[in-house]
């Protein structure tokens, strides 16, 4: 009996360790799976980490963009660090945080993280993937949540397939970018040009985007995209007092009439345009369309409870002033009051112009972020309320 139950404890301890289980870091489930059973000595196979995301929730791409930090493995215990490969980062998406200013890449409500494991010819016995993984989670907010993974496999002279686990590993390894078939360039000017051409580009693109790896260009700038027989070209702003690079690198992603994604690896060098890449250019919002939206922003603005009774008494007493004969002291206030609306406008909008021209990287509202200037808006509040 004792023999018994000592290998059945055993067994239990066995399939513990096989079979890893989901860990709750807070905002994701986060599970260690592979498309292996059982492995044997000297073969290559795919593991990946599958965090399934809270609703509204989402983590980082490799590069996050303005802000955020992608997901890592602070370290591998044992030689596990010795057997893995690099993620395979499936295609991202943008993330606007504030539009026009502040942009973002990553994923929402799920990511599968794939990685390889190459197991040692001396292997025996079972293998161990265990470790700790951190990564950035934001909704609203911002939090930092790590788990600690871990996750055996028995060597044995058969290696065994999870079908489950392989077929969500190999859906997502399909979700790369995949090498780009032609090549590409970038062209100097007020603004870079990104050409590439090749039989990779499909003929039905609805849009494309360019995901940099690094930061030469402003993420949350407009990417003017131009279609042609031979390919297409995108417009990028350089990220101001940065020089004009030898190359870029990072992943064009076109999407198709029918809605499909597809990603592309890129290094574009320096070099004149590609001829066939623009003779369609996709249409840009005119001056008068921005002044029409802003103007009915303006309206829409004054519809708001907070302002909407306001006005209705500031147009009483206008009406009580003009049949008082005050008249012309009233349309003096109004002059007055628009002028000092613009004049504001103008100085906020010329201290940005030339703290940008200078290399810093501003906007409106961005001073929300600190904690110093919510709480003086705060305390403003406040004392505005007393």
């Amino acid at each position: 009996m004792r023999l018994l139950l000592c290998t059945l404890a055993a067994l239990l301890s066995l399939t513990q360790l096989t079979y890893a289980k989901p860990v709750d870091g807070g905002h994701a489930l986060v599970e260690l799976i592979a498309e292996r059973e059982a492995v044997q000595p000297g073969e290559m196979f795919f593991a990946a980490f599958d965090m399934r995301l809270d609703r509204a929730w989402h983590v980082y791409w490799r590069n996050p963009g303005d802000a955020g930090l992608p997901p890592e493995v602070d370290h591998w215990d044992g030689d596990a660090g010795e057997m893995v490969g690099d993620f395979i980062w499936p295609i991202p998406h943008e993330l606007p945080v504030v539009a026009g200013e502040i942009m973002d890449y990553g994923y929402d409500n799920r990511l599968v993280l794939p990685f390889s494991v190459q197991i040692p010819d001396t292997a025996s016995a079972s293998i161990s993937l265990s470790g700790r993984l951190s990564y950035l989670i934001c909704k609203e907010v911002c939090i930092p949540e790590e788990v600690d993974f871990s996750l055996n496999l028995p060597v044995e002279d058969q290696s065994k397939v999870n079908e489950a686990s392989g077929a969500l590993i190999a859906d997502w390894i399909g979700r790369a970018p995949s090498p780009f078939e032609g090549d590409a360039r970038l062209t100097d000017g007020e603004r870079w040009t990104l050409s590439f051409a090749g039989p990779s580009v499909p003929k039905d693109i609805r849009s494309v985007r360019f995901f940099p790896y690094g930061n030469e260009v402003l993420h949350a700038a407009q990417q003017t995209a131009s279609f042609g027989s031979e390919g297409a070209s995108l417009t990028l702003t350089p990220f101001p007092g940065d020089t004009f690079p030898s190359q870029i690198d990072g992943i064009v992603v076109v999407e198709r009439t029918d809605g499909r994604r597809q990603g592309y690896e890129i290094a574009a060098k320096a070099g004149p345009m590609f001829l066939g890449t623009a003779s369609k250019v996709a249409p840009a919002i005119g001056f008068v369309t921005i002044a029409g939206l802003a103007l009915l922003g303006g309206l829409v603005l004054n519809l708001m409870p907070c302002v909407l009774p306001v006005l209705s008494i500031k147009a009483v007493s206008m009406v009580h002033a003009a049949q008082s004969g005050n008249a012309g002291e009233v349309r003096q206030h109004g002059l007055f009051y628009t002028a000092g609306v613009v004049l504001s406008f103008l100085t906020i909008a010329a201290v940005f112009v030339v703290l940008r021209a200078s290399g810093e990287f501003l906007s409106i509202g961005f001073q929300l972020q600190y904690p110093v200037g919510v709480a003086l808006l705060a305390l403003l509040m406040f004392a505005i309320g007393l």
